[in-house]
């Protein structure tokens, strides 16, 4: 009995010393990872600081660079303005809200109205400013009449027709025809240069109402008109300024509805009286 007490307790102090050694070893890893990470850290807190350090070594030479280009009556750019630049990659139009204008309500749009914006890699919007010029171009006209505009606006310009609206937003112009379009397509020409001379292009093709295609409305004349064109009939044999009685003037009302009168419908007033 006593042996196999002693059997029972050589397992358990065994267990306890199996035990005892894995949560050595476990503490074990655990500390060498928790020092690992202290070195990763200690090394990204150090490039950091490197990083910084060149930021602001970089920030005071742009500084530098742009007081020179100042004392130098050159044209300094913002950073602001060098975060944009780079960003915007293309041009584009926004195809809802350029079209063909009708304001005076004759045949055929007299006004061009045109939204268009420089956009970045991913489509978004980049305000961006620059000069932008416009050239439209019939092609369905004759060699030499092709062009029906062409507009030049300045940055300034360009900077001042900026709209930003619930819909959309971009460089707004609305101009008229110097020509205007003899068939319904136009082709649209845009390119927008920025100011250190990179420069984008867009081309789009809309529908316009012409003049030449336009349905012509004709007014017809009115009931009054009509009416009094037609001649007056009177019988024969009475002035038309007289009284007529009713038997009298149903000639007129027939002769007006096209009824042709026959020897045989003679009137009273008609019968030869022989005397």
């Amino acid at each position: 009995m006593r042996l196999v007490h002693l059997t029972w307790m050589s397992v358990v102090m065994a267990l306890v010393m199996l035990g005892g050694c894995a949560s050595r070893g476990s503490l074990e890893v655990l500390e060498t990872e928790l020092r690992q990470q202290e070195d990763q850290l200690a090394g990204l807190q150090q490039q950091l600081a490197t990083t910084q350090s060149e930021l602001q070594v970089s920030q005071n030479e742009v500084a530098e660079l742009r007081a020179q280009l100042v004392g130098n009556g050159q044209q300094a750019h913002s950073p602001e303005h060098l975060e944009h630049e780079f960003k915007a990659v293309g041009l584009r139009f926004n195809t809802y809200l350029t079209s063909g204008i009708d304001r005076d309500g004759q045949p055929g749009d007299e006004l061009l109205h045109v939204l268009v914006y420089p956009h970045d890699d991913q489509g978004g919007l980049v305000k961006l400013p620059g000069t932008i010029e416009l050239r439209a171009l019939d092609l369905s006209a004759p060699d030499g009449l092709q062009e029906v505009g062409n507009w030049s606006f300045t940055a300034a310009q360009t900077k001042a027709a900026w709209h930003s609206g619930f819909l959309a937003a971009g460089f707004l112009f609305e101009e008229a025809w110097a020509r205007l379009p003899q068939g319904s397509d136009v082709t649209l020409h845009a390119r927008f240069k920025t100011i250190d001379g990179r420069q984008f292009d867009a081309v789009q093709s809309l529908k316009v109402s012409s003049p030449a295609l336009s349905p012509v409305v004709q007014s017809l004349p009115s009931q009054t008109a009509v009416r009094a064109s037609k001649p007056t009939v009177s019988p024969v044999g009475f002035d038309t300024d007289d009284e007529l009685r009713d038997d009298q003037l149903e000639p007129a009302v027939n002769a007006e509805r096209g009824v042709i009168e026959t020897s045989d419908r003679y009137r009273e007033y008609e019968i030869p009286v022989i005397r």
